[in-house]
């Protein structure tokens, strides 16, 4: 009878022992000569792209800048670990069912930093699947969380006019008019350009995002001005923006860079439009339909140069690793063309 009455409190307890620990084993590159690097144990208190902050075991409170933090690794839940080798295979949908399952199992309120590399999951799924509208809400949710998120280079933005799904001008007029959300403008005015919204998505771009508090929605946003001059640029300016792409941080540089490659490659400098556009997929793949689309564009500029069998390797590349892609499906046409006419050079 004691047991039943103890039982509403002791559950909770033992749900606990359950839950994955909030201790990491934490990596951080050092200026030590005889040591580039130190492992340790810690509970993580905060991760994101400003800091991490560990507790140690004594207790003491560190707090380390995110360019010194090599990796953390962290006990993941079952649904977690499986969602992450589903991924791997490219099963999205039964990936975005575990990673959903994983959400609701990861309870411990010291874990949020891991809740927020499952929602970045879940957005990269959505992206994959060319769901703005879905990977738009779940981005804007983990910037309410924490502005300073790590994972904010898988925000939906737009780079290239093709990859804009049909109908998405008033979804993206309601976010570039969001006062509330300059994230969410930013999304909003990256599939205006270049439509007939272009107008008011440009004058939002200068006058106000370019402005913003957020360095890396100001870098974004000089960035996607950059769009309305890809075909009028001359390769002094070309020079001067590869200057300031470099200077973006690390993980945001795709989109950039995918604009430098297709400005080149309008200049007619198809090898250092193919070297832009090869930075994508070689660094940075977490959008699948950019990555794709810039090995595509990579293959097509070298083949100008003469460069035939790299550009072939390219496209059986995007083939592989981009099945369910926009580009794959340019790439399979681009090999038959390529292949017929090589035929016919040979009778």
């Amino acid at each position: 009878m004691k047991l039943m009455i103890l039982l509403p409190m002791l559950l909770p307890l033992v749900s606990q022992l359950d839950m994955p620990s909030s201790f990491a084993t934490v990596t951080l590159r050092t200026a030590n000569q005889t040591q580039s690097q130190i492992r340790f144990q810690a509970e993580i208190i905060t991760y994101n792209d400003h800091r991490l902050v560990a507790r140690l075991p004594g207790g003491n409170l560190k707090t380390y800048a995110p360019h010194d933090v090599l990796s953390v690794d962290i006990e993941k839940n079952k649904s977690h670990l499986e969602a992450d080798l589903v991924f791997e295979k490219g099963d999205w949908a039964e990936a975005e069912r575990l990673y959903l399952r994983a959400l609701e199992h990861e309870l411990n309120p010291k874990r949020l930093w891991i809740r927020e590399e499952l929602r970045a999951q879940l957005i990269k799924i959505c992206l994959t699947r060319g769901d703005i509208s879905k990977s738009t809400e779940l981005f804007r949710s983990l910037y309410r969380l924490d502005n300073q998120t790590r994972f904010f280079h898988v925000i939906p933005l737009a780079w290239d006019p093709m990859a804009v799904p049909m109908n998405s001008g008033p979804l993206a007029t309601r976010w570039m008019n969001n006062r509330q959300s300059a994230v969410t403008r930013l999304i909003g005015v990256s599939y205006l350009i270049q439509t007939p919204g272009e107008k008011s998505a440009t004058h939002l771009l200068e006058h106000d995002l370019t402005k913003d508090a957020d360095p890396r929605i100001r870098s974004l946003a000089r960035a996607q001005l950059w769009r309305n001059k890809i075909t009028t640029a001359s390769l002094q300016e070309t020079r001067a923006y590869h200057t300031q792409v470099r200077h973006i941080p690390r993980s945001l540089r795709a989109g950039p860079y995918y604009l430098l490659g297709k400005t080149y490659f309008h200049l007619r400098k198809p090898q250092e439009s193919a070297m832009a556009m090869l930075w994508i997929p070689l660094v940075y793949n977490t959008h699948p339909e950019l990555a794709s689309a810039a090995e595509v564009h990579a293959a097509r500029s070298l083949r100008t140069i003469g460069q035939h069998s790299e550009s072939v390797i390219l496209l059986q590349e995007v083939l592989n690793r981009f099945q369910t892609t926009r580009a794959s499906r340019e790439a399979r046409k681009l090999l038959d063309n390529w292949q017929s006419v090589s035929t016919d050079l040979q009778r």
